[in-house]
Order: structure tokens, then C-alpha cells, then sequence
């Protein structure tokens, strides 16, 4: 990642004030360049940030999609999260929210950003990436010895998924596909040809959409502890598996 910074021209405070979608243009520019953004804009973005809540949902739609897409995304979100939790307020419980079992080392918000990165640069496995555990502050449990559970956390994910892109404006075909892979991106089952079938049934016979959920799962696991390898073992298996069947090969 790039550590260089770039100050765009008319970044004054006044100038994010009366026109607020350039708050957002700006977060996108520089994530399209691979740079992060210098403490004195952030600062005059943040002073205006409550602004953000006049740009029209298509615009705010846009410039998310532009930085989830770029290659410093999982950064550009946590520097920017105050800024664009005014937008995407979904975002805002998931930082600081502790991960406390043997498989995680970032809070929800921090282990995104790492499997948003690790995802394909592609819409749809990097908003999927973004909403995959955005239920799991809702469905945070802590038991006697101190350890967190989030059972749940994958279907209430898809609903909050579904109610933040309908409020965004997203096409109902991209909300629906976002949901699925958010509320399956836990489902492990045998290691069988007919599960690769049924899961492609599940996903509307789309197995563009089942390469997206496997890209989701192997990403999902990178972004955790070191002796969390095996989902991602299994999601790699299941890649090579449905080649293999989408090949003719046995």
C-alpha cells in the first residue's frame, strides 16, 4: 500500500459544506490512487460530515462501490469510519466490537477490513466481504470463561445487508445476491459433489455466484488467526472440486 498522501485542490471545510458529495468523491479518489488521506482533510471532512445525509443514494451508492474496489480498501474504511458511518451507519458497531475466541485477532470492523482485501477486486465479493459480519454485533453473546459467541450472526447479517443496499438504491438483483453470500458464508457442508450441486441450486444455478461465496470463505479465513486454516482448506477444496465437475472429470 501506498504511504504517500495527495491533497486535492479547494479542500476547505467551506467547500465540503456546500458541496458534500465531495466528501465522498475525495475518499474515492484516493483510494483509486492507492493513498491515504492527510490528517488535514480528514479533519475538514469530518467537520462536515453530517452533510453527507443531503447527497442522493446513488451518489453515496457510487463512491462506496469505487472504494471497495480499490486496492486500500480495508484501510480507507477504518480511517474513515466516522466519516462514512453517517452514510453506512451499519459500519460504525462493528469497530471496537471484540472477537474474543481463539480464531480472531481484530475486532469485527478490523477482521472486514482484512477480508475485504483478501476478497477479489469485485463488486461482489467486496460488498459481500463488507456485510459478511456486520451481524455480529447484534448477535454477541459472552460466556462464563469470557468468550464471545455470535450465533445468528449470518442471517441477521443478511438483513441488515438488505435493509443498507435498499436504502442505497442497489438493484434488487445485486441486494439479493449480497444477501445470499452473507447469510451462506458459514455453510461448510461434506466435501461431496452433490453439495457443489446444491449449493449452486441454492445460489439460482448461478456458479458465478458459488465462485464468489468460495472467494468469500478463503478470504474470510485469511483474515483471522493463524490456527484458523481450515475453513479455508475446505473452501480451497471446494474450488478445486467444482472445477473439476465444471471440467466433465471425476
Amino acid at each position: 500500500m501506498a504511504t504517500s498522501t495527495y491533497t486535492p485542490s479547494r479542500n476547505t471545510q467551506d467547500g465540503f459544506e456546500q458541496e458534500p458529495g465531495r466528501i465522498l468523491e475525495c475518499i474515492a479518489q484516493h483510494a483509486e490512487r492507492g493513498e491515504r488521506i492527510d490528517s488535514a482533510t480528514l479533519q475538514a471532512m469530518r467537520a462536515e460530515a453530517s452533510h453527507l445525509a443531503d447527497v442522493p443514494a446513488s451518489e453515496v451508492f457510487s463512491a462506496l462501490d469505487r472504494v471497495l474496489v480499490s486496492d486500500i480498501a480495508g484501510q480507507t474504511i477504518l480511517d474513515c469510519l466516522d466519516i462514512l458511518a453517517v452514510v453506512l451507519p451499519e459500519l460504525e458497531p462493528m469497530g471496537g466490537c471484540p472477537q474474543n475466541t481463539p480464531y480472531h485477532v481484530y475486532d469485527v470492523l478490523g477482521h472486514t477490513a482484512g477480508v475485504i482485501d483478501a476478497s477479489p477486486a469485485e463488486s461482489i465479493s467486496r460488498w459481500a466481504a463488507l456485510f459478511h459480519d456486520v451481524g455480529k454485533p447484534r448477535c454477541r453473546r459472552v460466556d462464563a470463561a469470557g468468550r464471545d459467541h455470535f450465533k445468528g450472526h449470518a442471517r441477521t447479517g443478511a438483513d441488515i445487508a438488505r435493509s443498507a443496499l435498499v436504502r442505497l438504491g442497489a438493484s434488487q438483483d445485486f441486494t439479493e445476491d449480497i444477501c445470499r453470500l452473507v447469510y451462506l458464508h458459514e455453510w461448510f457442508p461434506p466435501e461431496t459433489d452433490d453439495a457443489v450441486r446444491y449449493a449452486i441450486g441454492e445460489l439460482g444455478g448461478r456458479v458465478e455466484l458459488y465462485r464468489a461465496l468460495l472467494a468469500l470463505q478463503v478470504a474470510d479465513s485469511h483474515a483471522k488467526a493463524p490456527i484458523a486454516t481450515e475453513r479455508s482448506d475446505i473452501a480451497r477444496r471446494f474450488q478445486v472440486r467444482l472445477a473439476r465437475l465444471e471440467n466433465g472429470s471425476r
